[in-house]
């Protein structure tokens, strides 16, 4: 008896730990959202249609991927970046 209740108390020692530094993962999730700047698919897609093209959510997804993979940081992602992608690979 005394070794489950030791066993019990490590386990509740435990979750509270874990609850801690879930808290802590949340609260910097929170804060990623806050500042990060998002692009996504249907942007692609939506400037694909502003132009008259077509544009599948897969190669939008293709063509998001592959935009955030070949931008210049100290320039970021912009419109036009969006528009030149939709232009070159839609």
């Amino acid at each position: 008896m005394h070794k489950q209740r030791e066993t019990i108390a490590g386990l509740k020692q435990e979750l509270a730990t874990l609850k801690k530094e879930l808290a802590k993962v949340i609260k910097e999730f929170n804060q990623y959202k806050l500042e990060a700047v998002k692009w996504s698919w249907d942007d692609i897609q939506g400037t694909a249609k502003q132009k008259g093209k077509k544009c599948s959510k897969k190669k939008a997804q293709e063509i998001l991927e592959l935009m955030i993979d070949k931008h210049d940081a100290e320039l970021g992602i912009t419109w036009i970046t969006i528009e030149y992608y939709v232009d070159e690979y839609c």
